[in-house]
């Protein structure tokens, strides 16, 4: 997952983001080099627009983001999952949603399968076909914009 942020990063901090990260192994030479400033977990949670999630599924990642963490988040913030499914509480994602608790979310992994959940709110994106992460950024923006 490594390489995936990072390709993230690159192409958000291009298109003029403010890019904060968090990681288990910092990497101060590529954060330098594209203006990223690492900060806590937490604060990452409390400050971002929009929180990226690339992390690897093992026991101490599934439901990482639970509904503690979710309600860190600002309400008009969003968050993007192209990680596994299981990395984010679906009852605390769908409540966040029902709620209004965060802005949107957008998946390329469902964490519910098809069968017992119906999927209608306004203001998730999912993709089966074409991975979120293949996406260009201004697409992703355009997007965003459009929930709004």
């Amino acid at each position: 997952m490594d390489s995936i942020w990072k390709e993230v990063a690159k192409r958000a901090s291009h298109l003029g983001f403010n890019i904060r990260a968090f990681d288990i192994k910092y990497d101060y030479e590529f954060a330098s080099k594209h203006d990223i400033k690492y900060i806590s977990f937490g604060k990452l949670l409390s400050i971002s627009d929009i929180i990226s999630i690339h992390m690897p599924l093992n026991c101490r990642t599934i439901g990482i983001i639970d509904k503690t963490k979710i309600n860190k988040m600002k309400n008009m913030s969003y968050l993007i999952n192209t990680s596994r499914g299981e990395i984010v509480n679906k009852q605390a994602l769908i409540e966040a949603l029902e709620l209004k608790i965060i802005a949107g979310v957008a998946l390329d992994v469902l964490i519910m399968s098809h069968s017992h959940v119906r999927i209608n709110f306004f203001n998730l994106i999912y993709s089966e076909v074409l991975p979120l992460h293949m996406l260009r950024l201004e697409q992703l923006k355009l997007q965003i914009e459009l929930l709004k």
